[in-house]
C-alpha cells in the first residue's frame, strides 16, 4: 500500500521536476544577462549572450549601451561583427574562409528595457571568436571588441544525470512494487 502512494507520488513529480530541468539551462540567478563591460569616449558597451555560456548554434546577442551617467541610451544604431579569431588554428578549409557574421541590432521590444539592443546569431564554430561592436549615438561613432570563447553545443550533463536519476528512482520503485503484488497473491500454504 505504501508503495502504491509512492508511485502516486513521483508520478505528480517527475512532469514538474521535467519542467524545471527543462528550463534552468536559460534561466539567470537575477533575471539579466551578464557580459563584457567596455568604456568608450563615456559611453558604457556591454555585450552579453542569452545563453550563458555561449554554444555553437543559435545564440541571442545583446548590446547594453549607458551614458557616463550609467543612463540607458535609445536610439543609437548598433552593429556587430563577429569572426573566429585568427590566431586559432584552423582544422578545416570551411572554417579557413569563414566569412565575420555582420549582424544590425534591434532595440529591445520590451519598453521597460532602455538602451538594450539585440539580435540573434548563428555560430558555426566552436573556439575563441572576436566580436566587434559599433554604436553610432547622435553624430558619434563608438567601437569596441570583445573576445568570446564557443563551447560545443553538446547535452547538459547536470540535466541528463537527473534525468536517469528519476528513471532509476521510478524503475526501482516499479520492481519492489511489482516484487511486493507477487509476494500478495503467491498462494499461502
Amino acid at each position: 500500500m505504501r508503495f502504491a502512494a509512492a508511485m502516486k507520488g513521483l508520478a505528480r513529480i517527475i512532469p514538474l521536476a521535467t519542467i524545471i530541468l527543462a528550463t534552468s539551462q536559460g534561466a539567470f540567478a537575477d533575471g539579466e544577462m551578464k557580459g563584457q563591460v567596455q568604456n568608450v569616449k563615456g559611453y558604457g558597451i556591454e555585450l552579453a549572450f542569452m545563453n550563458n555560456p555561449v554554444v555553437v548554434g543559435k545564440n541571442q546577442i545583446m548590446i547594453r549601451l549607458k551614458d557616463a551617467m550609467m543612463a540607458p541610451v535609445d536610439g543609437a544604431m548598433v552593429t556587430t561583427s563577429a569572426k573566429m579569431d585568427e590566431s586559432m588554428k584552423m582544422d578545416s578549409s570551411a572554417m579557413s574562409n569563414q566569412k565575420p557574421i555582420a549582424l544590425t541590432l534591434m532595440r529591445n521590444p520590451d519598453v521597460a528595457k532602455k538602451g538594450e539592443y539585440m539580435a540573434d546569431i548563428q555560430i558555426p564554430y566552436e573556439g575563441k571568436w572576436i566580436v566587434d561592436a559599433t554604436v553610432q549615438v547622435g553624430s558619434e561613432t563608438l567601437s569596441a571588441t570583445f573576445d568570446v570563447e564557443v563551447g560545443s553545443s553538446g547535452p547538459n550533463m547536470a540535466i541528463v544525470g537527473a534525468f536517469i536519476g528519476l528513471i532509476a528512482i521510478v524503475i526501482i520503485v516499479a520492481g519492489v512494487n511489482k516484487a511486493r503484488g507477487k509476494k500478495e497473491q503467491a498462494p499461502k500454504a
